[in-house]
């Protein structure tokens, strides 16, 4: 699905990532000048641990890192996606980052917030087509649907 959609990727996470271990290898990475776009998709992995404005801050910290070191950059930041097949204090957690993030994107210069919906039902409960079993892993088609918000971003970013 990533091929599909962005054909020169570089991924920085490693299963079990936490935001500072994304930061870390953003911090000593050096960017391609002929790259436009930075998508950070992190923090669901800091929710058992971090309160939810440490997990906000410290993608903030990996957005403004990386428009640092490749002034000129846009950043898309996607919302943490829910988790677990009913509303849990975890999910909770996601908001409150998701709300964060949201609000700290508002007027910075390259950075964009990529709000994410459509992946419950109106009762809270997870729409299980997205997920693995574990409700927490995408599968393809969940793979599908995030890819398509952040061509959206993209598009959107470049038309205002």
């Amino acid at each position: 699905i990533w091929l599909k959609y962005f054909k020169a990727t570089t991924n920085l996470g490693i299963g079990g990532d936490r935001t500072q271990n994304v930061l870390w290898r953003t911090e000593r990475l050096t960017f391609s000048s002929s790259i436009k776009y930075a998508v950070i998709q992190c923090g669901v992995n800091n929710i058992d641990i971090d309160p939810p404005i440490d997990i906000a801050n410290g993608i903030i910290t990996i957005a403004l890192t990386i428009i640092r070191k490749k002034p000129g950059i846009n950043v898309i930041i996607t919302g943490l996606l829910p988790r677990d097949q009913y509303l849990t204090n975890r999910r909770q957690k996601i908001n409150m980052v998701n709300h964060y993030l949201e609000k700290s994107c508002i007027n910075q210069r390259n950075i964009n917030f990529n709000k994410q919906s459509g992946w419950t039902h109106n009762n809270g409960n997870l729409i299980n087509k997205y997920y693995y079993r574990d409700n927490l892993h995408l599968v393809e088609s969940g793979n599908e649907k995030l890819a398509a918000s952040i061509v959206d971003s993209i598009k959107s970013s470049t038309s205002s």
